[in-house]
């Protein structure tokens, strides 16, 4: 009863979206948001898992592209309460040169798996976010999704739409990439992708930190490359806030 009522409570808020931006969908799926970003970017990806049955979902697989799909060279999963997060890493058979660094091996998948009161039942969903880039310079970008449920099923969301069938059942997750991002944006991907490499050759492999069960308790993982981009991005918006706000002064002085 409460999945026929999930699935009819879909169903209308599909055929409302659909007359009224044009698309819609026959059912939820698993979907990344944003739905678009920039080539040669960075960006946080949410992937939103509603739970379709009488069940609840435990457990979330992500693939990313893999090396010979324009794969993301650096990822990190976000904190997630009540989850543990296991990150698995591929050797490349051969290495990329980024910014005259060795890249040897990307992310290829995470999971998450819930621990006590992590699970979630029908009519809800849960959000598993990532960070990572840079984006790759293709048109789309697709991340084959496994949801796991307590009774044992497994739900593949790794369809491709095809023109023979542009909508399939069990779609996956896929992000648009849009142009590159302007000249002053392009400089402060650059800087990041810098300061990913020197912190990656600094610290190798992942930082895990792991806290105790119960509520607030969590794994996770951050690769150091991950943190060291975040701290080029902040410092040069920090040192683009102090210019601006000095040529302000210069100008009423």
């Amino acid at each position: 009863m409460t999945r026929s009522l999930f699935r009819v409570a879909t169903a209308f808020a599909a055929t409302v979206l659909f007359s009224v931006v044009g698309v819609g969908a026959a059912s939820a799926h698993v979907e990344v948001t944003p739905e678009k970003a920039p080539r040669g970017g960075w960006s946080k990806l949410d992937f939103r898992v509603p739970t379709e049955k009488d069940a609840k979902t435990v457990k979330v697989k992500v693939t990313f592209p893999g090396e010979k799909e324009n794969p993301l060279i650096f990822l990190a999963a976000k904190n997630k309460p009540n989850w543990d997060i296991q990150v698995d890493k591929v050797k490349l058979a051969k290495p990329i040169d980024f910014h005259g660094h060795t890249v040897t091996e990307i992310v290829r998948s995470i999971t998450w798996i819930a621990k006590k009161g992590g699970a979630y039942g029908p009519d809800m969903f849960d959000e598993m976010t990532v960070w990572g880039g840079p984006l790759p310079n293709v048109d789309k970008i697709y991340f084959d999704a496994e949801q796991y449920y307590s009774d044992g099923e497994v739900v593949k969301w790794n369809q491709r739409p095809t023109a023979e069938n542009p909508t399939p059942d069990y779609p996956a997750p896929s992000l648009e990439l849009t142009a590159g991002a302007s000249a002053g944006k392009a400089a402060a991907h650059q800087a990041a992708d810098r300061a990913a490499v020197a912190a990656n050759t600094r610290t190798a492999g992942a930082v895990q930190a792991s806290a105790g069960s119960g509520e607030g308790g969590a794994q996770a993982t951050l690769s150091s490359a991950s943190a060291g981009a975040v701290v080029a991005l902040g410092a040069l918006g920090g040192f683009t806030l102090w210019r601006r706000r000095s040529v302000k002064g210069q100008e009423s002085s």
